[in-house]
């Protein structure tokens, strides 16, 4: 018995240990990245002069940006579309490199002598919408309806509504800004580029854990191999996993497996494609985010603009309510 309770430990052990590790390792490595990407972005930050939807030298009135819908992520484009996405502000930034001693108010040089890049910015409008509602978004209404109450035109629809938040938002005049000259990706800054010091020691902490799991992992499972095989021949007999861990039931559990996989991908073509409405990807019904729109400054009248209330332009509670449960239902089978 004795022998028993320690076998099944260690292997209890093993199984802990080869579920915790990957996970771990997953955990390291996106906590260090995101870690090195705001290092570097410290390293290589520099002050710029920005402009917002134009050059230093083209006047206000050619000044442009983009109304946009904001894109999802992959999991909300597979999941029941329980939220209406955002139309959005993007606007092209023209940032010149202010020389390395020079301040902002030092930086008064002709722009056309300074390193120039383009980067961008983005900024919400408070103005949720479809550009097509989907099978069952009841209570909604499409960008396009004039269900938006503009302060100079009155009623207007979602792309008039976000034109003139945005034209308010954009800055008339240049203002300093932060950006990484080698890297677009991370966009401009009205502050300096920082990193938080307990990002890095978490990375150390997950770094050290991970490694103490891989090194009894290796162990442990090392010992085992030399205690259940007296050569090489006898693992390769067995060498499937299943037959290792299942011994006669092994064909038993690979119909069990393929059976739920099966299950399982069957769910996902329901689900994802043959549910009106469900997702992005359903064969009908499938909603879709709005068209970009580009604007130029000087063809949205003049004029302050009221936010949107909050909540405007929402689902239904009925439409809200039968969203849930299809999530539901898809996380239960």
């Amino acid at each position: 018995m004795p022998r028993l309770a320690s076998a099944d430990g260690l292997t209890g052990l093993l199984v802990a240990l080869s579920l915790w590790t990957p996970l771990l390792l997953g955990l390291t490595v996106y906590v260090s990245h995101t870690f090195l990407v705001s290092l570097q972005g410290v390293a290589s930050q520099a002050q710029g002069k920005c402009y917002d939807g134009r050059h230093a030298d083209q006047p206000l009135n050619v000044a442009h940006f983009q109304v946009m819908s904001e894109q999802p992520v992959f999991k909300q484009r597979v999941e029941p579309q329980t939220v209406t996405p955002e139309l959005l502000c993007n606007f092209p930034v023209t940032v010149y490199l202010c020389p390395s001693w020079a301040s902002f108010k030092e930086c008064n040089q002709d722009p056309a002598e300074l390193p120039m890049f383009q980067r961008a910015r983005t900024e919400g409008t408070g103005v949720f919408c479809w550009g097509v509602l989907g099978f069952y978004m009841w209570g909604s209404h499409p960008c396009e309806d004039q269900i938006w109450n503009c302060t100079t035109d009155g009623l207007c629809n979602g792309y008039q509504k976000s034109e003139r938040l945005c034209a308010a938002r954009l800055d008339r005049a240049a203002y300093p800004c932060f950006f990484d000259p080698d890297n677009a990706e991370v966009g401009i800054k009205d502050e300096r580029f920082t990193y938080s010091i307990l990002a890095g020691l978490v990375c150390v902490f997950l770094g050290l854990l991970t490694s103490a799991c891989s090194c009894f992992l290796v162990y442990f499972a090392t010992g085992s191999f030399y205690r259940n095989f007296d050569s090489m021949s006898d693992f390769f007999q067995q060498f499937s996993l299943l037959t290792l861990f299942c011994g006669r039931n092994a064909r038993f559990a690979y119909v069990i497996i393929a059976a739920m996989l099966v299950i399982v991908s069957l769910e996902v073509v329901f689900f994802v494609l043959l549910l009106p409405g469900q997702s992005y990807y359903s064969l009908w019904g499938a909603p879709q985010l709005a068209d970009p729109v580009s604007v130029q400054l000087s063809h949205v009248p003049h004029g302050a603009e009221h936010a949107v209330p909050l909540g405007f332009n929402q689902p239904s509670f009925g439409a809200r309510v039968l969203r849930v449960f299809i999530l539901v239902l898809q996380i239960y089978l």
